[in-house]
């Protein structure tokens, strides 16, 4: 096959006028974007006739957001979010992104070791790191998506594909009072969840 027939992933992104990080997410969260036809030292390569029929032909999928909230403690929220989030993945075969913003941490330590909780958070990689930086936007940012979420999680089966993890922290007991003032902080041009919704959800 001639050289001119292949694309690699910048190539991919500059013919669907999107950024790499966009292609990488469609290869993710869509079964049916084409797979490459090689893994070269450099990356992956695709045929441009398929690339280019699935790009046109794409029209993208809504995200749905689902939120499990309730003042009360112990009424399932954790249960219940957690449940969800493994059956759509598992039978519905759909990527699922949980979120877990609670400071308590039961879903995250539901779905991966307090080993890895304990690891990624010391790492900066959770929920609250998003926040701290924020909070402080003198400091350079530390927080990363693609290295805060954790993939494949569960107790089941080792693990569910298509199922991932925005993990929470303990942290967020001493940040929460103070994740308000974020909008006075930008003038009032940003809220805390177009925060959470540009730094995470926009992964999905």
């Amino acid at each position: 096959m001639s050289t001119d027939n292949l694309l690699g992933i910048a190539e991919v992104a500059n013919f669907a006028g999107v950024t790499k990080q966009a292609v990488s997410n469609w290869r993710m969260r869509y079964d049916h974007f084409p797979r490459p036809i090689q893994n070269l030292q450099n990356g992956p390569v695709w045929d441009r006739e398929k690339v280019e029929t699935w790009i046109k032909s794409f029209k993208g999928e809504e995200t749905h957001v689902l939120s499990f909230i309730n003042l009360k403690g112990g009424v399932g929220k954790t249960t219940t979010a957690v449940a969800v989030a493994e059956m759509l993945a598992q039978d519905e075969r759909k990527h699922v992104l949980l979120i877990d913003l609670d400071p308590q941490t039961n879903a995250t330590v539901t779905l991966i070791s307090e080993e890895q909780w304990a690891e990624m958070d010391k790492e900066g990689r959770t929920i609250a790191q998003l926040f701290e930086d924020r909070l402080n936007p003198n400091n350079a940012p530390k927080f990363d998506i693609e290295k805060a979420i954790a993939r494949r999680v569960s107790t089941i089966n080792d693990g569910i594909a298509r199922l991932d993890l925005l993990p929470s922290s303990i942290r967020l007991i001493d940040l929460q009072d103070r994740i308000p003032s974020i909008a006075q902080l930008d003038n009032f041009t940003v809220n805390p969840t177009e925060i959470l919704r540009t730094g995470a959800c926009q992964r999905f």
